[in-house]
């Protein structure tokens, strides 16, 4: 992994926008159990770096109860855009990751996620500012769940919302190695 990591080279958007060579993190998030996302993965031994979710920063794991899922990010400059706002991709993780764990309730399965769309409805925080994302598991059967979410900045301002459908997997709620 490193080493592959050492051969790449910044995209031409990349240099323009000042990342060089190492200033970008690579982390290995095969999908289909969530590894690495939320806890580091019990199949990757080799990898020794953060998750997904603490790269970014994410404030603590996700708060689940009975009806939604809750998550809190904290934005620091490298969450934002050109335009010095949250990028777009962050409201997105914040909203695929807070209707996945809306799914995982019962703690018996895992989930995929099946298809998004999200929907951005005004500009995101500054540096500072504290973003919420929280997801609710709206319908579901056997093998599918559908769930919305939401983004709102710390004032309570609708920033963003998403929906999607979740395939769950039998392999059961993630633990921590």
């Amino acid at each position: 992994f490193a080493r592959v990591l050492a051969s790449r080279r910044p995209s031409s958007r990349a240099s323009a926008a000042g990342i060089g060579p190492g200033e970008a993190a690579a982390i290995p998030t095969p999908g289909l159990k969530g590894d690495n996302i939320a806890m580091p993965s019990t199949a990757m031994g080799w990898y020794r770096g953060p998750t997904l979710m603490e790269h970014l920063e994410i404030l603590g794991a996700p708060v689940i109860n009975a009806d939604w899922c809750e998550l809190r990010l904290r934005l620091k400059d490298f969450h934002l855009n050109g335009g010095g706002t949250a990028h777009g991709g962050v409201f997105m993780t914040m909203l695929d990751v807070a209707m996945a764990c809306s799914t995982w309730i019962d703690k018996s399965r895992t989930c995929v996620t099946v298809e998004m769309k999200p929907t951005f409805l005004r500009p995101g925080g500054v540096a500072g500012q504290l973003m919420i994302a929280r997801g609710r598991k709206r319908s579901g059967g056997n093998s599918l769940a559908f769930c919305d979410a939401e983004v709102l900045n710390e004032a309570g301002e609708l920033l963003a919302t998403g929906s999607g459908t979740f395939k769950y997997l039998d392999s059961g709620y993630p633990t921590q190695a």
